[in-house]
């Protein structure tokens, strides 16, 4: 997002000096190859902003993998012919069946967070969805939501592997995630029966 509002806005302000040239605000002179010396820091240093960001992004993304505690949630049944589209699967998982409705009417302005407990196997059983600024009662850990296809998942609803794995994912059972203490999640593997590897 910080990316994209900077680089809107340098777009904004060479098209501002490109627009005033072509409408004769600017003496000729003025408008060629000064101002064009003068705006031609614009572009690097976009760049560099936005591979900043990415960089920032992918630092944080191994953190969690690194730091964060291995959990799993159970996948649910998704219709099978929607099981494999090119080289993904999509992906549901269990939750309690009264919930979906109260989900549908949460903005998406707000993230929310549901109550979970964890077996000693680390498998989390999704339950109660948490008011904001409540926090879970003992034992139970914050798993929080995010946005995809017009409902909300843990994370994403969606595993993407390499061309020609399909049949090696098709067994999965369960979702594998890496989890911060503040409910943040990241995806990381599929696993089978008995969190089998895959």
């Amino acid at each position: 997002v910080a990316a994209g509002v900077l680089l809107g806005g340098l777009a904004w302000v060479l098209g501002r000096g490109v627009a005033a040239g072509a409408a004769g605000l600017r003496p000729p002179a003025a408008a060629g190859d000064g101002g064009r010396r003068g705006r031609a820091w614009a572009l690097p240093l976009a760049a560099a902003l936005v591979v900043a960001v990415a960089t920032l992004g992918i630092r944080d993304k191994e953190a969690l993998i690194r730091d964060g505690e291995p959990v799993f949630i159970a996948l649910a049944p998704v219709d099978p012919r929607a099981l494999m589209q090119g080289d993904h699967m999509q992906l549901a998982y269990e939750m309690p069946a009264d919930l979906a409705p109260v989900l549908q009417r949460i903005e998406r302005s707000e993230r929310p967070r549901l109550a979970a407990v964890r077996d000693p196997r680390g498998v989390l059983t999704l339950g109660r969805l948490l008011p904001p600024g409540q926090a879970p009662a003992a034992g139970e850990l914050v798993v929080e939501l995010s946005p995809a296809g017009g409902r909300w998942v843990v994370v994403s609803d969606a595993w993407f592997f390499r061309e020609g794995e399909a049949a090696r994912w098709q067994a999965a059972k369960f979702a594998e995630f890496r989890r911060l203490g503040d409910g943040r999640m990241l995806l990381v593997g599929l696993r089978g029966d008995q969190l089998a590897p895959l």
